[in-house]
């Protein structure tokens, strides 16, 4: 039973689902060292509760945490550029989150499935290409942005269809 996990200093990727399924996971701490998540490499941890990700990450993989279904919150790192698609698809306790401004990029279905999420800050001032609307689960009650970007996102590509949800603050 794995419990904890400790990153050797010269480790710079953690592999393709190399914690999948890794129940008894409640909280891991991922290095600076780590450069690279493949895909699914925390996916279905299902009593994964708090993940502190590296702000070496740029990309928040394919399936990452898909299926993590006891997390609650999470933070992503500053430098994140692109949020794959599934990267959180099916999170059901995922309440909010906040999309660092430096996301250019939002693939299909990458919060689809996260039935307690209600809340989106996005940090950008310009909008991050939205893939598709299915990206965005129908629950999200507000999506807090920048003050003075609203038309902005109430005009960009697939983020008209939030138009009623944004707030800008």
């Amino acid at each position: 039973m794995l419990e904890h996990i400790h990153f050797h200093d010269r480790i710079t990727q953690i592999g393709e689902q190399a914690f999948a399924y890794c129940n008894s996971l409640t909280s891991i701490v991922i290095p600076e060292n780590i450069l690279y998540m493949c895909y699914g490499a925390v996916s279905n941890c299902r009593n994964l509760t708090n993940i502190t990700l590296p702000s070496t990450l740029t990309v928040i993989e394919h399936s990452l945490f898909r299926g993590d279904t006891a997390l609650v919150t999470q933070t992503l790192p500053e430098n994140i550029k692109t949020i794959r698609q599934y990267a959180f698809y099916g999170c059901t306790s995922l309440a909010n989150i906040t999309i660092p401004a430096r996301v250019e990029k939002i693939e299909q279905l990458a919060f689809n499935s996260c039935s307690a999420l209600t809340e989106i800050t996005i940090e950008a001032e310009t909008p991050p290409v939205l893939d598709d609307i299915n990206a965005i689960p129908n629950n999200v009650e507000m999506i807090f942005i920048p003050d003075g970007t609203l038309t902005a996102y109430q005009t960009a590509t697939n983020w008209s269809n939030f138009a009623d949800k944004f707030v800008e603050s």
